[in-house]
């Protein structure tokens, strides 16, 4: 269909540009054995070429991850190939690659499933053969993707014995038998060429033609590269071994803006591979060093940078003519900073290199130290060998801007699951001459979910003090609001009932509760009180669904654990025997007391107002045949019993005095006094006296006192002697009395109490030693 032109503007008026967040475009594979990631905007090189970065759901693992030219596209080599027997599904996530210019905003984690296939054939894709000379006989062939090494060459047909194929499978270096020549075109042969997938292409062939390059290296630039060191990048690729460094380092000269030497202290290459640019480093102190272009007021200087002509070669051998580059040097004093720490895995999914990242160039160590501990993701400090076995300490270069610390080979682990990283101030410091310290570094790094199934036997479990049950397992086990947690209660049974609401369930640390525990293999269930009802020395215990932190879950686990009433007694009635004594009536059976000072467990109310009782001054006793009920009776001070009136049923001989005459005086009946007496009874020339008063008339042969008849028996005349004396002692009536009694008039209360740590022992128990519930308030009933 045709469009006008104006037409189609006026479309695009009406349908605004809309700002698209940045994104993973795309997954695709290049071949078995690479894979490419776009994404929508550049990307940061470093996280970019993280290989921890990316995850396929197979469990194979990326080798390297190469940004090309364009910072939008990685190039994925895996570590184990895709083969070419059939078409595979797999799920790729790319996660934590920061977008570039930024400092750690990243890109949205990204998964796709794509489809593995490769049925086609590697290639030749180019051959180059360049030489200053007329002649050469070094070839350098690229192929569309990695291959395997064991592919013959020919050159022209005739067989090439030395070819170099490098690691990634990419670029293979030949040595030609004869010399090849500038200006002719020449046919190269790989026979048997087959790809990482297993495809073979039985020939491939690519025609090349020999160049001439006698063209000369340029410098283009020379800038800072912190403030002891410049960064030189020539026009052409430059002789790197040891031998060209060494005489780049001989032929640079460095002069101060007054035209002082600057001692060079090495020449190396950028990044270790680069083979255009190349870091200069100063001496950094002492004479003739960096240090002395600066002072306290002067924080920059300019200096000249000079290559001698004719001694730089590039790698053909064609010489630099002589030139001199101007440079300014800054002071640093800025902190470095940790930019991330990521990690390399092998093909087994093991983790077999931490890598921590800086913000620039650090001082050289030979000898840098990893953290010894990190924190999983359920907050439980372990130690870092523990999770990631032996780590190397890592030897770090001047000037270098990441450290790797290798995991010892044999001691590597699979690591899935969330870790926390500090990295504490000071942990490396710039190659700046005055070596700022780091900062200090936090960040939790994820190392992917397991790919591990499967199931575990729980080791054991069993009650190791009170209604506390032990759980260990054979290996780390998950904790937290997760599935398969080792701290969810829904994970566990009693007697086929889930655990009480309020249950703790807590995960060990590392080394905890011995020096040989390893984290998060023990957990600890405590039961809280008042939720169990009744004790059982064997009761079924069943754990399932807990999962380890690789993914395996535990085979139906069932044993017998000791649990115990923790269920405290209640009080639910009282009543008045007496008043002194009220019966209560418990919820459940008590046990037997027998005279137990209880005055801390209970408080009396009368009315409003409690009755003041020590400890000893209230005393319990079992009701007999009534296991849930217990008399409580009140003894505060002493009680009298009271006195009885002395009295005599039958006619008693008072006591004789020292007499003359025979006869008696005897007394009948009960004493009427109000207090106690001793009577005497005399003989006198008209009568008889008591006390020495008051004759006493007789009736007949009696006469009475105070309630008492008193009896004169003469035997003869000479009976009873005038002056004789008869006496008796008497006891007045006193009543019974109590010192503290409950007054009944008034209403009663009874209020249950616990007592005070440190205090008398509770008393007050039922049949599995509960105290009893405390603040249970009842009325007494009458």
């Amino acid at each position: 269909m045709f469009v006008h032109r104006a037409e189609v503007e006026e479309v695009r008026k009406e349908v605004p540009v809309k700002n698209v967040a940045p994104s993973v475009v795309s997954v695709s594979a290049i071949n078995g054995g690479q894979l490419l990631v776009k994404f929508s905007t550049e990307v940061d090189k470093t996280s970019a070429q993280t290989e921890s970065n990316y995850a396929l759901s197979d469990g194979k693992t990326v080798s390297t991850a190469t940004l090309l030219d364009d910072k939008k596209s990685v190039r994925l080599t895996l570590n184990n190939a895709f083969d070419n027997k059939a078409a595979y599904k797999v799920a790729v996530t790319v996660q934590n690659v920061i977008i570039d210019g930024t400092v750690d905003t990243k890109f949205p984690v990204f998964t796709q499933v794509i489809t593995v296939e490769d049925k086609v054939n590697a290639e030749i894709s180019s051959v180059k053969a360049v030489t200053k000379d007329d002649s050469t006989k070094e070839v350098e062939v690229k192929f569309s993707e990695p291959v395997q090494t064991g592919a013959a060459y020919k050159i022209n047909g005739v067989s090439v014995s030395n070819a170099v194929l490098n690691p990634a499978g990419t670029t293979l270096t030949l040595t030609a038998a004869s010399n090849l020549e500038t200006g002719k075109t020449y046919k190269i042969e790989a026979i048997n060429l087959t790809d990482k997938s297993g495809n073979v292409n039985s020939v491939a062939t690519k025609e090349f033609t020999v160049t001439k390059d006698a063209v000369a290296p340029v410098v283009q630039s020379v800038v800072a590269h912190g403030d002891n060191a410049l960064l030189v990048t020539f026009s052409k690729d430059m002789k790197n071994d040891a031998a060209a460094l060494a005489n780049l380092k001989a032929n640079i000269k460095v002069k101060s803006d007054v035209y002082e030497d600057v001692t060079v202290g090495s020449v190396t290459q950028l990044d270790g591979d680069s083979e255009t640019q190349f870091v200069v480093q100063l001496q950094k102190t002492g004479a003739n060093s960096a240090a002395g272009l600066f002072s306290s007021s002067k924080t920059s200087h300019n200096v000249t940078v000079l290559f001698v002509n004719d001694a730089i070669e590039d790698y053909l051998g064609n010489k630099l003519v002589g030139i001199s580059k101007s440079a300014t040097l800054t002071k640093d004093t800025v902190a470095p900073e940790v930019t991330g720490i990521t990690y390399k895995k092998n093909s087994a999914g093991k983790v077999t290199a931490l890598v921590v990242n800086f913000s620039e160039g650090v001082k050289a160590n030979a000898s840098l130290a990893f953290p010894a501990n990190v924190v999983n993701e359920n907050g439980v400090v372990v130690t870092s060998a523990s999770v990631f076995g032996t780590i190397g300490n890592a030897n770090v270069a001047e000037g270098a801007k990441k450290a790797t610390f290798a995991i010892t080979s044999g001691t590597e682990k699979e690591v899935t699951g969330k870790y926390s990283f500090t990295l504490t101030t000071g942990f490396v410091k710039d190659s700046s001459i005055a070596e700022n310290e780091s900062k200090a570094y936090s960040a939790v790094v994820d190392f992917g979910s397991s790919q591990t199934s499967g199931d575990y036997t729980v080791t054991s479990a069993s009650t190791t003090t009170t209604n506390v049950i032990t759980v260990k397992f054979p290996e780390a086990v998950k904790g937290g609001a997760v599935t398969g947690s080792a701290t969810d209660p829904s994970r566990y049974t009693i007697n086929g009932s889930s655990l009480p609401s309020g249950t703790t369930i807590t995960l060990n640390a590392e080394g905890s509760p011995t020096a040989t525990d390893k984290a998060q293999t023990i957990a600890t269930i405590t039961v809280p009180d008042g939720t169990m009802n009744a004790t059982d020395g064997a009761a079924i215990f069943t754990v399932n669904g807990v999962q380890t932190l690789t993914g395996k879950t535990n085979k139906p686990f069932t044993t017998t654990v000791s649990v115990t009433d923790n269920i405290k007694p209640e009080l639910k009635s009282a009543k008045v025997l007496d008043n002194k004594t009220i019966e209560l009536t418990y919820n459940e059976d008590m046990v037997t007391l027998n005279g137990a000072f209880v005055g801390d467990e209970f408080t009396i109310y009368q009315g409003s107002s409690a009755v003041t009782l020590a400890d000893a001054e209230l005393v319990a006793t079992s009701v007999s045949g009534f296991p849930a009920k217990i008399k409580i009776v009140v003894t505060k001070g002493a009680d009298s019993a009271g006195a009885a009136a002395s009295t005599f049923a039958t006619a008693t001989n008072l006591t004789k005095g020292t007499n003359t005459g025979t006869g008696n005086v005897t007394v009948l009946g009960t004493f009427t006094g109000t207090a106690n007496e001793t009577v005497t009874v005399k003989k006198t020339a008209t009568g008889y006296t008591v006390d020495g008063t008051n004759d006493v008339v007789l009736t007949g042969s009696t006469f009475t006192y105070k309630g008492l008849t008193f009896s004169v028996a003469d035997a003869d005349a000479n009976g009873v002697a005038t002056n004789d004396t008869f006496t008796v002692s008497l006891t007045a009536y006193v009543a019974a009395t109590s010192t503290t009694t409950l007054d009944l008039t008034k209403s009663l209360s009874v209020e249950t109490k616990v007592p005070a740590a440190g205090g008398t022992t509770a008393d007050v128990l039922d049949k599995a030693n509960n105290k009893q519930k405390a603040s249970v308030k009842v009325d007494v009933a009458k």
